[in-house]
């Protein structure tokens, strides 16, 4: 009876969505890994960083959002 873990627990219903983040953080570090064994400019490679913490963040904020204090 899951209902009664997601009523106590309503973070749990972003399980889906962190599957997504943590996909795309993978698919970024192996971007950011490519382009560094190609020397690409500093400015590419924080431009990753950048999305990252970005997508991380928003995750982050939507579990504070449903977790109570």
């Amino acid at each position: 009876p899951t209902d009664s873990y997601k009523a106590k627990n309503p973070e749990a219903r972003l399980w889906p969505r962190a599957n997504s983040v943590e996909n795309q953080v993978n698919a970024i570090n192996k971007q950011k890994r490519e382009d560094i064994k190609k020397n690409k400019p500093k400015e590419v490679i924080q431009r990753h960083d950048d999305k990252k913490t970005r997508i991380m963040k928003e995750f982050n904020d939507k579990v504070k959002r449903l977790t109570p204090d």
